[in-house]
């Protein structure tokens, strides 16, 4: 056991220090464009020069690349549509401490995933130690095989072929400095977000749009927060966690109606 203690450290100690120059810092990474908020550079992108604005919010994981196909939809039905990377994820500059507290919206649509806060037990932080969380989060998180499984289970029905250039747009993102140190963070505070009593507190238009095939979140987390919300859920076919991907034109047409 000793021998293999041994082995396992010094392996890892080998590959952190193999691959310690690949974390880059986010504007190396990204082209932009960036805004700075708060002392924080803050990486977004951007559609339509007119109508009335629709700010996109991914998920945990998810770049601002996810809404590539659903931002110039909404801007052609004439609204000014911004995609911002909230931190630790996509290219926004990694400055915790990591919260979520909206404000002043005029409408909300929950797009699968119902904004609660999530998190394990926070002793496993501690968990999370050099060489080997270093090393396992390398690995991990710029590994195509794995990214395209998880990708794969998150599109829904008749994904397309998981080329390495659209498995980099989501493996990219990890390679930003501090991001290591920031998935800790999280794994020790949990994933922000809202409650249950502040969805039901909402006044604001609203909607709840679920991909029908979703087994990341399920539709019966969807039915539930449509049930909090006081709105029906509406599902989105042959879409699974990724709607936003899977049929961006049903989406852009849900949020659409929400919008109106």
């Amino acid at each position: 056991m000793l021998t293999l203690f041994v082995a396992v450290t010094l392996a890892a100690l080998a590959f952190d220090l193999a691959t310690s120059g690949e974390s880059r810092p986010a504007n190396a990474l990204y082209g932009g464009p960036f805004v700075r908020v708060g002392g924080t550079l803050v990486a977004y992108r951007r559609w339509g020069v007119s109508g009335s604005p629709i700010v996109l919010l991914g998920g945990a994981a998810e770049p601002t690349w996810v809404w590539h196909d659903l931002g110039p939809l909404l801007a052609a039905a004439d609204h000014r549509v911004f995609a911002l990377d909230l931190p630790p994820f996509g290219y926004t500059q990694r400055r915790g401490p990591y919260t979520m507290a909206p404000r002043g919206v005029s409408g909300v649509v929950l797009l699968d995933g119902d904004a609660l806060s999530f998190g394990g037990p926070g002793f496993l932080a501690h968990l999370l130690v050099y060489p080997y969380y270093t090393a396992l989060y390398r690995i991990l998180s710029s590994s195509d095989w794995l990214v395209s499984r998880l990708l794969r289970n998150a599109w829904g029905a008749h994904p397309p072929p998981f080329q390495h250039a659209l498995l980099a747009e989501f493996e990219r993102p990890f390679r930003v400095d501090g991001t290591a140190a920031a998935l800790k963070e999280l794994a020790a505070g949990g994933i922000p977000g809202v409650t249950i009593a502040d969805l039901r507190r909402l006044t604001v238009p609203r909607a709840v749009v679920w991909g029908a095939e979703d087994n990341v979140d399920s539709v019966a987390s969807g039915r539930a927060t449509a049930r909090a919300l006081h709105v029906p859920l509406q599902l989105i076919p042959h879409a699974g966690h990724l709607s936003m991907l899977a049929r961006p034109a049903a989406v852009a047409a849900a949020i659409e109606r929400a919008a109106s």
